[in-house]
């Protein structure tokens, strides 16, 4: 990977509106739904429920709420984020012009995975600023403390949500360099990962199911957001620890970057 084709992918990122339109409609839906919609239909809870719930939506949850909502929904946005970056020069017929200016193949693939660190780390940046600005509101309706995590809790869920958000937009960056196109890429990519964790989940009680399972994005995300404490949200089940679960979502970043190039080095750009 040479800095000239890190440099050319980030110059390009920059004006790609995809990154600032996914980022957008990721930070409404978290003010929207993890938020405003949770904080309103609190009160059909028992009051300790209630309280428990207000708890995790005020400031003070930032270094974990969050999480709970990578799984069922960050994750499948990052992973759109990812197939729209490998797939915008077959979209745009610029692969062919692109490649004759690099020295390798493998050089010109590296440079464009770069930006899926760099999309994720603004998706992650995103999340937490959404987070704050939600649990923010929220303790200005109810009259409760602002008070906020110290910086380490915040900046150690912040690297959690990047790791989970890098590899979803990994996945779907080799999905989008195996089928060549968006609307395929997007539906290979939700299929494989969401529709396939949600369809094992009532057979999770399989032992053949339930080792599947260890090995799936959405239940790994899960697993971590779990380690940082929390329980029942959409998608959030434990069926690994914390750092076995870190492992498997850094091994899908090295893994999909491996997949893309062996299709990528071998494969005709027609």
């Amino acid at each position: 990977m040479s800095t000239v084709a890190v440099r050319a992918e980030l110059f390009a990122l920059r004006r790609h509106p995809a990154l600032f339109i996914v980022s957008g409609i990721w930070f409404v839906q978290i003010l929207g739904f993890s938020y405003l919609l949770v904080y309103l239909m609190r009160g059909g809870l028992s009051s300790s429920d209630s309280e428990a719930l207000l708890g995790a939506l005020l400031p003070a949850g930032l270094d974990r709420y969050i999480l709970g909502g990578l799984p069922a929904f960050g994750g499948p946005m990052a992973l759109i984020l990812g197939v729209i970056l490998s797939t915008s020069d077959y979209r745009w017929d610029t692969l062919r012009t692109l490649l004759m200016r690099r020295p390798s193949r493998i050089s010109f693939l590296g440079g464009k995975f770069f930006t899926v660190f760099v999309a994720s780390f603004a998706l992650s940046a995103a999340t937490l600023l959404a987070s704050l600005v939600g649990s923010m509101g929220v303790a200005v309706a109810s009259g409760r403390s602002f008070a906020l995590p110290g910086p380490g809790p915040v900046l150690l869920v912040f690297a959690a949500i990047w790791l989970v958000l890098t590899a979803w937009a990994a996945t779907g960056f080799a999905v989008g360099i195996l089928v060549r196109n968006v609307g395929a890429g997007i539906g290979v990519g939700l299929l494989v990962t969401v529709v396939l964790d949600q369809l094992s989940a009532p057979a999770a009680s399989l032992p053949v199911v339930d080792a599947l399972r260890t090995g799936l994005l959405g239940a790994n995300s899960g697993s971590l957001a779990v380690a940082f404490g929390v329980r029942e949200a959409p998608g959030v089940v434990e069926t690994t620890s914390g750092p076995v679960a870190a492992l498997v979502l850094a091994a899908y970043v090295a893994g999909s970057f491996a997949v893309a190039a062996a299709i990528f080095r071998r494969r005709d750009v027609g």
